[in-house]
């Protein structure tokens, strides 16, 4: 599209209202959707809300401190931030070191009583606000802060030393252009098991329900995934995009294959969206508050919106969005398999042993007892405690080497970066299950 027809059909774009330009802009497109990039005050972004789609689509864009990567930030927010009571920002264990798993605002940030968080950027004129024992990781980047004794910022304050800039990143979202041409439409009663990347007029999950999504783009007016279902999100083959345009409700589960993360959530609408089951993955969503509730598991991945609430007790762990991971050579299945039918005979290999050594213990108590009384059926009551284990033993022992192998198979593939539960979950037989046989 030439550059004066983009001026008149898309001049508003998602977060801020810039001028088009065909020139000068830097194509830094690590989320993999050709973002385009320019500086802007942050004055200027944070005032301006002028949101709507253009054209057959829709410009979306994040603002960031200038000179501060977006991998930098789990929690960014334009207007605010709110850090509730004892939550949790963190970093994962697959994440480096290097990475601060920051939370920013062009506008305030308030950290609750005992939460803790990385460094924080505020390029608002407001105080960034820290509660009793509350906790900074990094460093605050602030024009002031107001904090108790109490709580701890571990590497000190950054004021701006001039008027903060932003980055401004820019891309379009290809929503189909008309409201009745383009979208497909899902049954609630005949759910496929399996959605191929297309534009959807609405995907509900209820309760029961379960579909996966794999590596592509989807496109939908409304998300709903409501609690006690599933939605599988197979990201093995590469990134995985949901762009929903209208509504989005997530109460029940999403689960990724591959914890490296390559899912981006794309939200357009106005309506608050509440995360009250554990999300994975990088979520946008420029024209509306987004609230993290406490869950059982934390949320994973990084969180762009007008506002976000974090909870009180939720924990984010951070996992910023990767477009192009290096993949695997091969899936970890096999690999596990092998370790998990090692860890078998090993423990069978124990088992036995100890079979052993419950056999012969009753085998002397029946001979030490006969040579006292001579009363064979009189021993074997004496000595039916160890009767009992030498028989009970074996069936136990491969009962607990069972389990053990699908611990191991388990937590190998997790140690490879994959969710447990993955090869099953792909058709993978589970590894043979030897029996233990007792010796003799």
């Amino acid at each position: 599209m030439e550059c004066s027809r983009l001026a008149r059909c898309c001049a508003s774009f998602w977060l801020v209202t810039l001028q088009p330009s065909c020139s000068g802009q830097d194509d830094e497109a690590v989320w993999g959707l050709g973002e385009l990039r320019r500086f802007a005050l942050a004055t200027e972004v944070r005032g301006s809300q002028t949101v709507k789609p253009g054209c057959d689509g829709g410009k979306m864009a994040v603002a960031t401190p200038v000179g501060a990567d977006r991998s930098r930030f789990a929690v960014f927010g334009q207007r605010r931030v709110e850090i509730g009571d004892g939550a949790r920002v963190q970093r994962t264990r697959w994440q480096p070191t290097t990475l601060t798993y920051s939370v920013g605002s062009l506008g305030p940030v308030n950290v609750g009583p005992g939460a803790s968080v990385g460094s924080i950027y505020a390029l608002g004129a407001e105080p960034v606000v820290l509660g009793n024992n509350a906790r900074v990781d990094g460093y605050v980047r602030a024009t002031s802060v107001e904090a108790p004794t109490e709580s701890l910022i571990q590497y000190g304050i950054l004021p701006w030393a001039h008027q903060a800039g932003c980055d401004v990143f820019s891309w379009t979202v290809a929503f189909p252009g008309s409201e009745t041409s383009g979208w497909r439409s899902i049954e609630e009663d005949n759910l496929p098991s399996n959605l191929r990347p297309g534009a959807y007029e609405a995907l509900t999950l209820r309760s029961g329900a379960r579909t996966r999504i794999e590596t592509g783009s989807y496109y939908f007016k409304s998300l709903d995934v409501q609690r006690g279902s599933e939605l599988v999100i197979d990201n093995m083959l590469g990134p995985v995009y949901v762009w929903v345009r209208e509504a989005m409700f997530v109460e029940g589960s999403l689960a990724d294959y591959w914890l490296i993360s390559n899912i981006m959530f794309g939200y357009a609408g106005q309506a608050p969206a509440r995360l009250a089951s554990a999300f994975r993955g990088l979520l946008v969503a420029p024209r509306a508050e987004v609230t993290l509730a406490a869950t059982a598991l934390p949320h994973s991945g990084a969180f762009f919106a007008q506002s976000v609430v974090v909870e009180a007790g939720a924990v984010i762990e951070h996992r910023p969005f990767v477009a192009d991971p290096k993949l695997v050579a091969d899936l970890p299945c096999a690999g596990c398999a092998s370790a998990a039918r090692e860890a078998t005979l090993e423990c069978c290999s124990q088992s036995q042993d100890s079979t052993l050594r419950v056999q012969s213990e009753h085998a002397e108590c029946l001979t030490a007892c006969q040579r006292d009384i001579g009363s064979l059926p009189a021993c074997e009551g004496r000595c039916a405690v160890f009767g009992a284990s030498a028989q009970a033993y074996p069936r136990d022992a491969a009962r607990a080497c069972v389990e053990k192998a699908a611990e191991t198979y388990a937590k190998c593939q997790l140690s490879r970066g994959f969710r447990p539960n993955t090869c099953a979950e792909l058709g993978f037989p589970p590894p043979g299950t030897l029996v233990c046989e007792p010796s003799n």
